[in-house]
């Protein structure tokens, strides 16, 4: 059964968590968001049919932190998973973490805090990639020349300024961790993950960038992308 409570006053961000079997990294995500030095925000974390005990570590963190709302649903793959969370959403800004990823703990109060200054649509961040300590660390650098905003980009702009900017040096990076967007600017535009896809950040991404007529940038590193 799903629970999740009526909160009375509107949270800054709505944290949204798809979860499919990651045990072994849950814990630090979680701990990463529950500890963010934003503490008006609420974590909906949709469990899409896990089969190992990340349903139960879930579980034991909604008793922990009232802020937690945890959804059930038979495992649809992670468009619809934050599709679910989405939808349920209450919060200004929603952002999308990946469950076997970390946040940096102020990173959801110094987004905000940009995004809230701007009326930003959708705000961009820097973020970089890590690896267990049995990973080949060539696969980091690897992933580091795609998971990585080099070079400086606008404060505020067009949507499609933003994107040309990040073409022209190599940051287009289209990952749904990688931005932060103002929930009635998603609702309004019907943004969505595109279902029984692969790649769908590129959907999503594009759409929700060139919709927009003000986004940010905050020349940070704030999520570490495993």
């Amino acid at each position: 059964m799903d629970h999740i409570h009526e909160n009375p006053k509107q949270p800054r961000v709505s944290v949204i968590v798809p979860v499919y079997n990651v045990e072994k990294y849950l814990t630090e995500c979680l701990d990463s968001i529950c500890n963010q030095t934003l503490k008006d925000i609420e974590i909906i974390c949709v469990d899409d049919g896990a089969t190992d005990s990340s349903p139960s570590i879930l579980a034991q963190y909604a008793k922990k932190d009232s802020r937690i709302h945890i959804l059930h649903q038979e495992n649809q793959g992670l468009s619809v998973a934050r599709n679910t969370g989405a939808a349920r959403a209450c919060g200004r800004y929603l952002y999308f973490c990946d469950s076997d990823d970390y946040l940096e703990q102020d990173a959801l109060e110094y987004l905000y805090e940009i995004a809230d200054r701007y009326d930003a649509q959708l705000i961009f961040f820097n973020h970089e990639p890590f690896g267990d300590g049995d990973v080949d660390q060539q696969r980091v650098r690897e992933a580091k020349k795609y998971a990585f905003r080099w070079g400086g980009y606008s404060t505020v702009c067009t949507g499609a300024e933003m994107m040309l900017q990040m073409l022209r040096n190599g940051g287009w990076i289209v990952t749904a961790w990688g931005s932060m967007v103002q929930r009635n600017y998603f609702e309004k535009q019907q943004l969505q993950f595109p279902a029984g896809i692969l790649y769908e950040d590129n959907f999503y991404t594009f759409h929700a960038t060139l919709l927009a007529d003000r986004v940010c940038y905050a020349p940070k590193i704030l999520y570490h992308y495993r």
